[in-house]
């Protein structure tokens, strides 16, 4: 089987890389982007990103822009699943719901969290779990 593809999308690169590297040793193919409109390019570039995890408010296109942009292309066949990231989930979980997000994760979020949640979604997409 092909490994899932998992795009991170957050302006703080330093939260970016740490995402990265608790991700790096679970046999999954990982992408970055500093933001919405890069992390918009990519998808329809690759056109096989299987999950994304993504923070809602960045500087170039937040999390529920970069949501429903891509839920409304065409070009791609199966649309992917979004983790968003937030540091105000009172504020935001009825509309990450809404627009279809697979989890949100309140910041500050450890390891074990998001792994549970990215396994969640690589079994509902027919991956093994991490």
């Amino acid at each position: 089987m092909t490994p899932a593809r998992v795009l991170i999308v957050d302006d703080d690169k330093d939260l970016r890389e740490t995402i990265v590297a608790a991700l790096s040793n679970h046999g999954l193919t990982i992408l970055e982007a500093q933001g919405g409109e890069e992390a918009f390019d990519t998808i329809v570039r690759e056109k096989t990103i299987d999950i994304v995890v993504c923070d809602l408010k960045m500087r170039k296109g937040g999390g529920f822009e970069l949501l429903t942009k891509v839920r409304a292309l065409a070009t791609i066949a199966r649309k992917p699943l979004f983790i968003l990231i937030t540091g105000y989930p009172t504020v935001t979980v009825s509309k990450a719901k809404e627009l279809g997000a697979a989890d949100l994760l309140s910041k500050p979020f450890d390891a074990a969290t998001l792994k549970s949640s990215l396994s969640t979604c690589l079994k509902a997409l027919g991956f093994p779990g991490i």
